[in-house]
């Protein structure tokens, strides 16, 4: 008797996206970051007046909505591990390579409408600033931002296919950014948090430490897929 054929990657992809849109934390997340990182940027612009140009309050602004994001690209990892759903979706796609790249593609997705939309919302509370610095390159500015909060927040979700545990992620990933980075100095300039921060800064630019955290986000999916090919399912 013939095997019956498995899934398809379009229909993989689709069930992965309509899972990330029907869990209640990511859209929550989604929502909350941008809305806090709106206010966030207000509040910022109101206190520092017209003392700092506005790209340079939403770069200052973007080191707190980042979290918000990353969140989304962890929670699109680790979700089925909290609930021990992984050995439904395993049985129903047991091609792994398979299952890890249509996880992946959907994550991309939705981490780059949390990212868009966070932007959105920072440049969207200065808005009325925009005025009095004529020649601000807001699309370039815009565009860098969304790039650097995707890579980070697909360095986020290898990182939680790894662990497979939302809370242990998430406080590696604050540690690397919030502490490590700092109390290592230049070398901290190259761990993730700080590198590829050049893109959401005013002026955006593509340098070393932008191909650095494209390949901390590589090395760290491959890795991760690496291992969810060969270990247990939970």
């Amino acid at each position: 008797m013939p095997e019956r054929p498995g899934p398809g990657a379009g229909s993989v992809v689709a069930a992965e996206l309509l899972k990330l849109r029907s869990l209640p934390a990511v859209s929550v997340t989604i929502a909350t970051t941008a809305v806090l990182t709106g206010l966030l940027t207000l509040a910022v612009s109101a206190s520092d007046g017209a003392a700092i140009p506005p790209l340079a309050v939403v770069a200052q602004v973007m080191q707190y909505g980042q979290i918000g994001v990353v969140l989304v690209g962890l929670l699109a990892a680790t979700s089925e591990y909290d609930d021990r759903q992984i050995v439904t979706s395993l049985i129903s796609v047991p091609q792994r390579l398979l299952l890890a790249g249509a996880k992946a593609i959907a994550c991309v997705v939705a981490v780059t409408v949390a990212s868009a939309l966070t932007v959105a919302a920072a440049h969207l509370a200065v808005v009325n600033r925009f005025a009095d610095t004529p020649g601000t390159d807001i699309a370039t500015g815009a565009v860098g931002s969304i790039c650097y909060l995707t890579l980070l927040a697909m360095f986020g979700h290898g990182v939680g296919l790894l662990l497979r545990g939302t809370i242990p992620t998430l406080i590696v990933i604050l540690l690397l950014a919030y502490v490590a980075s700092p109390l290592l100095g230049r070398v901290g300039d190259y761990l993730p948090g700080k590198a590829g921060s050049q893109l959401y800064q005013s002026t955006p630019t593509v340098g070393l430490s932008t191909v650095v955290l494209v390949a901390w986000a590589v090395a760290t999916l491959l890795a991760a897929t690496t291992l969810f090919l060969r270990r247990d399912a939970a």
